[in-house]
């Protein structure tokens, strides 16, 4: 259960980081994570990018 919600949460984190409004400390918090450390662990473990590549990446997509 915990894989599937942390991935859960994951997806919204994806979603907030591509609107591109608010900090990935803020995404953190707002997707359910009480530790800034272990979101970066579980967001890597899930996607393979760290917050900030992965929004980075997505805005060069965009452009």
């Amino acid at each position: 259960m915990p894989i599937f919600l942390n991935e859960v949460r994951i997806n919204h984190a994806c979603k907030l980081l591509s609107e591109n409004t608010l900090q990935i400390d803020e995404i953190c918090y707002t997707c359910g994570f009480n530790n800034l450390s272990n979101f970066y662990r579980q967001f890597k473990r899930v996607t393979r990018y760290t917050p900030k590549d992965f929004r980075r990446r997505y805005n060069i997509y965009l452009s």
